[in-house]
């Protein structure tokens, strides 16, 4: 059973390799632009029987002469798919030759704009891929950045940065000072945002607020978290 397995396995390849049934082009498939040339066939016969010369020549076991017997099935049916073309093409109206002819065309350029693709992609030089991290809703709370080492020498070079944390406590205003649920830019400073009064921080993706706050939900009835 197990032999009986493989040798279809060994036929099915065959099959699928062989010239007359995976490259020549038949009526079903290509219409009027079908194959007339005899090479395929040929080939296959060629194949079958330097195959079957070698088998001989070995005095293989009976087996071994499948893969010459699919070969030379697969000359027959392009003896076949020859004959039917040929037949097909002296009786096709010019409709079907013009249709055809579009599918053909179709297909090159097809075939061409892939092949072009592939060609690009093969010359790209491989670029780094960068996953950028979107900022949490309302740009949220983010550490300040830590001050630069101070420069070598008798120079000390200092930078002021500021950040959302240096607002937080001032009172603010806002457009719309009536509805003091609604966090807004307001009149705070470096992304902190105008909440009752007073200029705080979004909480961050991951809750962090600044030292002596803590993140919770706003009163109004759109909920967003803010550090109160």
């Amino acid at each position: 059973m197990a032999a009986m397995r493989r040798g279809l396995i060994v036929v099915l390849v065959l099959m699928s390799m062989s010239c007359s049934i995976a490259f020549q082009d038949s009526v079903r498939s290509s219409g009027t632009q079908c194959s007339t040339s005899r090479f395929w066939f040929l080939s296959d016969f060629l194949i079958a029987g330097t195959f079957s010369a070698l088998v001989a020549n070995i005095d293989g076991p009976a087996e071994s002469y499948i893969p010459a017997a699919v070969l030379a099935g697969s000359g027959l049916i392009g003896i076949y798919k020859r004959h039917n073309c040929v037949r097909y093409r002296e009786t096709a109206p010019p409709e079907a030759w013009a249709r055809d002819a579009e599918r053909a065309r179709r297909d090159d350029e097809a075939r061409a704009q892939a092949m072009r693709e592939m060609t690009a992609r093969m010359n790209q030089p491989d670029q780094p891929v960068q996953q950028d991290q979107p900022p949490p809703i309302g740009g949220g709370y983010q550490p300040p950045p830590s001050p630069p080492p101070s420069s070598s020498g008798n120079v000390t070079v200092t930078y002021e940065r500021h950040s959302a944390v240096d607002e937080v406590g001032k009172s603010c205003s806002s457009p719309n000072d009536t509805d003091r649920t609604l966090p807004t830019a307001g009149t705070c400073q470096y992304g902190a945002v105008c909440y009752q009064g007073r200029c705080t921080t979004w909480c961050s993706s991951s809750g962090a607020c600044p030292s002596g706050l803590s993140c919770g939900w706003t009163d109004g009835q759109t909920k967003q978290q803010v550090c109160r």
